[in-house]
């Protein structure tokens, strides 16, 4: 019918926490424009009620590594620019 509609899927977001980059899987809510609007909490564990089910989450989860990470905490929901962090911070 053309009309938008509200959805979720996975993706990884950021958080920095003592200092450190925190990244994990949520599920993140979009508006009817398609925008982000919320996300869990907590990060998302691999759990169904089948096997096929467990399958299922784990296919969303490796799709969510196609998309731009978001930060989580008060610069939601700007995306995480690796760029701008590897000049900050020396990777390991």
């Amino acid at each position: 019918n053309g009309e938008a509609k509200e959805y979720w899927n996975h993706r990884i977001l950021v958080d920095l926490i003592s200092g450190e980059l925190d990244f994990s899987i949520h599920e993140v809510h979009y508006n009817k424009n398609g925008e982000p609007e919320a996300y869990t909490e907590n990060a998302i564990s691999v759990s169904a009620g089948s096997v096929d089910g467990v399958k299922w989450v784990l296919e969303k989860m490796q799709e969510c590594l196609q998309k731009p990470i978001l930060w989580s905490g008060d610069k939601w929901p700007q995306e995480y620019n690796s760029e701008i962090r590897q000049s900050a911070h020396k990777e390991p």
